[in-house]
């Protein structure tokens, strides 16, 4: 207790002097002085933060090398740069939620200061399949070529005229049947029921797919078929509904994971999977404790998971709610 009173007597003795050494510009004994200043804000405080900056700095150089295309963005240093245990606070709906930066996407970040935060979307990302954050031991991870297995997340709060959830996932649904010239129900997978193109009479498929060992790059349709519609098989209505892909799409994710480390490596570092049209799935749940809407992106490889995926959502919107307990700290 006395090296804290005796560290901050010392700092404001200090900075008294350096405030007078600032004010002495038009003396014309600045010069003889300026040394005395010069070696007042050397000892100042900030010293004590050097480990803290030398770390920052080294950081800096690792993201820079990973995004350099970001590396002088404020909106991204701020996200990505920011100290381990920063907390970045937002309000929806009138509840203040606790968000470790490790979760805030550097969109975020650049939401317009016009209109007030509340109401705008929040945008999250993470790492599939646990929800992990970013940190600087996975950050290579959120930046292309090698973000196969990032997720965005949006959470927005219906309008003041908005229609209730059960009426938007029939929307959803409806409007995805409109699109397709030969609906056909899916086979319940994964616990999930849907909708999608028939396949079988569909004319103008030409599944984008390359075998990415030598091929020649691959050539997208034309025309992309409808994505599949899915929903949970619950006894109570879905509080949820998933827009993937359909499946008679190759998944080039899925085949550049499947590559041993080695040769994955080598593909990233060779960017020979640049212009591929990845295989995606929308995932929308609604989350009552806030009610709000929450958009999940990730690759379809993740869809036998969505159930996990779900529970670690809500899981982590909870975590982020005060408790009595972290509003003291």
């Amino acid at each position: 207790m006395e090296d804290d009173q005796r560290k901050s007597v010392l700092a404001t003795v200090l900075g008294s002097i350096f405030e007078k050494c600032m004010k002495i510009r038009a003396d014309p004994s600045f010069a003889a002085l300026f040394s005395i200043c010069f070696l007042v804000s050397a000892c100042s405080p900030r010293t004590s933060t050097g480990k803290e900056s030398e770390a920052t700095l080294k950081l800096k150089e690792q993201f820079c090398s990973i995004a350099p295309d970001e590396c002088n963005s404020k909106f991204a240093q701020k996200v990505y740069l920011a100290p381990p245990d920063a907390i970045y606070e937002r309000m929806v709906r009138d509840q203040k939620l606790r968000i470790p930066f490790g979760y805030v996407s550097s969109t975020e970040m650049m939401n317009d200061p016009r209109y007030k935060k509340e109401e705008l979307s929040v945008y999250l990302e993470a790492q599939m399949p646990a929800l992990t954050p970013h940190s600087p031991q996975n950050l290579r991870e959120f930046f292309r070529p090698y973000y196969l297995s990032s997720v965005g997340i949006e959470i927005s709060t219906p309008g003041a005229e908005a229609i209730s959830w059960e009426k938007r996932v029939e929307g959803v649904i409806q409007g995805a049947r409109r699109s397709y010239r030969n609906p056909t129900q899916l086979p319940e997978k994964y616990g999930l029921k849907g909708w999608g193109e028939n396949f079988k009479i569909w004319p103008r498929l030409a599944p984008c797919r390359q075998e990415l060992r030598g091929a020649k790059p691959c050539i997208s349709p034309l025309v992309l078929p409808p994505d599949n519609v899915l929903i949970p098989i619950t006894p109570n209505g879905p509080l949820s509904v998933i827009i993937c892909d359909p499946d008679e799409l190759g998944d080039i994710d899925q085949e550049i994971m499947s590559f041993p480390i080695a040769e994955r490596e080598l593909l990233f570092s060779s960017n020979a999977g640049a212009g591929q049209r990845r295989s995606m799935c929308i995932h929308k749940l609604y989350y009552q404790k806030l009610d709000v809407w929450v958009r999940l992106k990730y690759p379809r490889r993740f869809l036998p998971q969505w159930r996990e995926t779900e529970d670690r959502m809500r899981a982590l919107l909870d975590s982020f709610i005060p408790t009595t307990t972290s509003l003291k700290k």
